[in-house]
């Protein structure tokens, strides 16, 4: 288009040259010069205007996802297809936005290198901010301290050993109710052990002669005697123990009232004498 106007202007001066010329008006130097400025006037305006289009169409030209363009004009028509169109002007038309054009092509040739413009910056490095919390040992685990970041990293630091057990000692005595030990007890956690166990004391129950007389009364009953205080007077020798007899009381008491029986006795009494130094005397009487 904008040669066709160049042509046409230039056709237009020739045509007014020639026409002077054949009228016999004479053809001032100045006007011819006025005419040749018009005209590279128009031919710089236009060049400039079609700078400025090509500029805009370059610079909005987008990029399909397979790199492919699809270029589109300023006022929404189908692109052409003429290079000469597509190609902006060089710095050597005299173009002011040369410049500016070429930094549009040069934006577009390398958008089609993604390798350029598509990779990730990269991040600044992470430095690492440690805070120091110690755990103390205990009797089985060793102490360290212990390095942390707000990021998840760590590390351990001046590793103590466990400081092991510190054990007190109680002798514990035996009872009635369970044996004697000796008790280790550690003072920092708690932790304890026993050994050096000894025997449970057996239930010392103190002597009472009553309650063999007692036993001996029923025994005279279940076998037919007749208990009566009055046979107390022809009494037996009597049988002599100390506590230490205790398990064959019983028996001697039974042995002696048989014999009664055997004897013809049908009555008998039984009673007890503390004869002092732990010494005792149980009697059956006979009628």
């Amino acid at each position: 288009m904008r040669e066709c106007k160049r042509y046409g202007l230039v056709a237009l001066v020739v045509s007014a040259l020639l026409l002077c010329s054949c009228s016999g008006s004479p053809v001032r130097e100045t006007d011819a010069d006025e005419q040749v400025d018009a005209l590279r006037r128009e031919q710089t305006e236009d060049r400039e205007e079609q700078a400025a289009a090509d500029a805009e169409e370059v610079i909005a030209i987008p990029f399909a996802a397979d790199g492919e363009e699809q270029a589109s004009t300023g006022e929404g028509a189908p692109a052409t297809s003429d290079p000469a169109e597509k190609e902006p002007p060089s710095h050597a038309e005299g173009t002011d936005s040369g410049a500016e054009v070429s930094a549009g092509i040069g934006t577009r040739q390398n958008s089609s290198d993604t390798s350029g413009q598509r990779s990730a910056s990269p991040s600044a490095t992470h430095i690492h901010n440690y805070a120091a919390s110690t755990v103390p040992p205990t009797c089985t685990e060793g102490g360290y301290t212990l390095y942390t970041c707000a990021c998840g990293a760590g590390y351990r630091g001046q590793e103590k050993t466990a400081l092991g057990h510190s054990y007190t000692v109680t002798v514990v005595a035996p009872t009635t109710a369970s044996q004697g030990y000796t008790l280790h007890k550690c003072s920092r956690c708690g932790a304890s052990y026993q050994d050096n166990y000894t025997p449970q004391l057996v239930q010392e129950t103190p002597f009472d002669i009553s309650s063999y007389v007692e036993w001996g009364k029923g025994y005279a009953e279940s076998i037919g005697l007749i208990l009566d205080p009055a046979t107390m007077a022809g009494y037996d020798t009597p049988m002599v123990f100390t506590a230490e007899d205790a398990p064959y009381i019983k028996q001697w008491i039974m042995d002696d009232l048989k014999i009664h029986l055997k004897e013809g006795d049908t009555a008998t009494w039984i009673w007890a004498e503390d004869t002092g130094d732990g010494i005792y005397e149980i009697f059956t009487g006979r009628g």
